[in-house]
């Protein structure tokens, strides 16, 4: 169990902390781990029924694309540790011009869909599941650290 949340924490943390043809499928337990976040969520938010219907297409269409904008973080890191040592300065440039403009894309989608997110939803609860998604992310740091302890 202890492996599976340090998956889970990995993979959730960040773009670049996994090779470049990971992807959550690969891990054994993430639908486990996407169950207990979903019924966090679905606590921390107190959704009714109604809203719930709303709301998880939406959210999970934005983890769809929280995914493919890390993937290209993770690839673009890659290629850094694969290829720096023959980059030119040019080809620097051009990376760091690639990376400011993922985080630029990345931005925009947040905006896209906190404006999606409050259609479904009234403000207090889209505000929730902001602190609510980090809440649950220290929660698998904690666990993580408890079995860890234990052993």
């Amino acid at each position: 169990m202890k492996k599976l949340i340090l998956i889970a924490i990995l993979f959730l943390t960040g773009p670049s902390l996994f090779a470049q043809h990971h992807s959550k499928k690969d891990f054994p337990g993430w639908d486990a781990i996407k169950n207990q976040k979903i019924a966090f969520l679905t606590e921390q938010l107190s959704l009714t029924p109604e809203e719930a219907q709303n709301f998880w297409p939406v959210y999970n269409m934005l983890e769809d694309e929280r995914a493919k904008i890390w993937d290209e973080k993770r690839n673009l890191e890659n290629k850094f540790h694969t290829d720096s040592v023959n980059m030119t300065e040019a080809q620097f440039r051009q990376m760091a011009e690639k990376y400011a403009d993922i985080h630029l894309r990345e931005g925009q989608m947040m905006k896209e869909y906190n404006d999606k997110l409050l259609k479904v939803l009234p403000a207090k609860k889209v505000v929730t599941l902001y602190f609510a998604e980090r809440k649950f992310m220290s929660y698998l740091m904690r666990e993580y650290r408890r079995k860890h302890d234990k052993d």
